[in-house]
């Protein structure tokens, strides 16, 4: 079964039953894979706090995404706990 299986209810796959360690060596090596983590943060409630934690741990803000910087933080935002700002001007007359 997909974990992205939108009738997979939690705790029908055993989850609950695996052990913590294991749980969390499951989710490390998804973000480790490289692959696009942001929809198995729909799996589960704890999915989601530890995928959107490591998924917005750093956000790159172009000047085309600034019209969405408030959208893309407001509904997390204890995440991230440090706010930076890198703004890249291009050189007068270029």
């Amino acid at each position: 079964m997909s974990p992205t299986n939108p009738d997979m209810k939690q705790g029908s796959s055993g989850w609950n039953k695996l052990p913590r360690v294991i749980q969390l060596l499951i989710l490390e090596a998804l973000m480790q894979d490289g692959c696009t983590l942001s929809r198995f943060a729909t799996v589960s409630r704890e999915w989601q706090t530890v995928l959107e934690r490591h998924n917005f741990a750093r956000i790159k803000l172009t000047p085309l995404r600034t019209v969405d910087f408030g959208s893309m933080i407001r509904r997390n935002r204890v995440l991230p706990g440090t706010r930076r700002l890198r703004l890249y001007l291009s050189r007068h007359g270029t």
